[in-house]
């Protein structure tokens, strides 16, 4: 598959294949070349954001002179040329990326079409194809096509990015010291570059368990390629012999088909909702248990605090029972113990008469 174009092909073919090595590369080395000086002017430029903005603070609250206006106005024409320099920055890049996005399409087509010139010349109709062989032409050859174009320059960004930011990464450890709880502990023994370790560790973890869990995933796609060319071999079947089933009933089967599994999928569609009402109910029977356990305990009166409503309210009633006490005992020579009621140890008026007195 690399011989076919980078040695085999026409020698156009050859001369593009690596061509676009070089465009490749080249693209991969100008972004982290663009990453690393964005990098270095985040750092100028914010550090400018933040002394302007201090000092734009302080002018509003006082006074100001013309030597702080002056300054103030420097600081302003300093951000002003930061934003140009950011342009300045990322301007040729935003010219370059897409002619080398567009060489880079133009390669991996170019290198399919080699692949798909060199199988078709090899193929033999005395022979049984092998299963699928539509499909390897034409589908597999631009997926490895797209795939090596694709992967080739992320790799190679991402070495060009690492060897760019390493560095940065390994000083950045001399200022900034590392977590001082007993379980990161272990990031002391890298000294400086116990951040770049922190990163490298989690990286591989990530690609370890990424590979460990997709170790299957090369046979799946296998097997699912080969069921997908058996599916279209029976579609191509069936539409040469389309006249037994018609329109209508096609149409029919489809519909019937997709609201039957839309009703059965009703509950997977709506998953994240059925949980959130499930967690409500959860919420529910704690309160409906904390409200029962309420009710069966034996209610106990509290007393009322001294400084209360209720308090001073009762010490009203009873100073006017009292008040009330005293005014009885006074008119009838008897006194009234603290324990009776105002009513005790009088004598009883007829019911008529105290309402004929009162109105006397």
């Amino acid at each position: 598959m690399l011989r076919e174009f980078f040695f085999a092909g026409s020698r156009l073919d050859i001369i593009f294949a690596w061509a676009g090595i070089v465009v490749i590369i080249g693209q991969s080395v100008f972004s982290a070349y663009i990453k690393f000086a964005i990098n270095g002017w985040y750092t100028s430029f914010y550090d400018l954001l933040q002394t302007s903005g201090a000092m734009l603070c302080s002018n509003v609250t006082a006074l100001v002179d013309e030597a702080e206006e002056a300054k103030l106005t420097e600081s302003r024409q300093k951000v002003w040329l930061g934003l140009v320099e950011f342009l300045r920055i990322v301007g040729p890049y935003a010219i370059f990326s897409p002619a080398a996005r567009w060489l880079r399409s133009h390669w991996a087509l170019r290198w399919r079409m080699c692949l798909m010139r060199s199988y078709m010349a090899g193929w033999d109709p005395n022979v049984a194809p092998v299963e699928g062989a539509s499909q390897r032409l034409h589908e597999d050859t631009r997926m490895f096509s797209k795939g090596i174009e694709t992967y080739l320059s992320v790799f190679l960004n991402s070495f060009c990015t690492l060897f760019a930011f390493t560095p940065i990464l390994m000083d950045l450890g001399t200022k900034i010291a590392p977590p001082a709880w007993p379980s990161f502990a272990w990031l002391h023994a890298f000294g400086h570059g116990w951040m770049f370790a922190s990163a490298a560790l989690a990286a591989a973890v990530g690609l370890g368990v990424a590979m460990l869990a997709g170790s299957k995933l090369v046979g799946l796609e296998v097997a699912n390629q080969r069921v997908e060319a058996e599916l279209r071999r029976d579609l191509v079947i069936l539409e040469a012999c389309s006249e037994r089933i018609t329109l209508g009933t096609l149409v029919q089967t489809s519909n019937s088909f997709d609201k039957v599994f839309a009703s059965l999928s009703v509950i997977s569609e709506n998953w994240g909702g059925i949980n959130e009402w499930r967690s409500t109910l959860v919420r529910l029977r704690q309160l409906e248990g904390g409200a029962r356990l309420e009710r069966c305990r034996p209610h106990t009166p509290t007393l009322a605090h001294p400084h209360s409503r209720q308090f001073e309210e009762g010490q009203r009633l009873s100073a006017t029972a009292s008040s009330s006490r005293a005014a009885v005992s006074s008119g009838s020579g008897t006194p009234i113990s603290d324990g009776q009621e105002a009513g005790e140890g009088m004598p009883m008026l007829p019911f008529g008469s105290s309402l004929a007195s009162d109105r006397g």
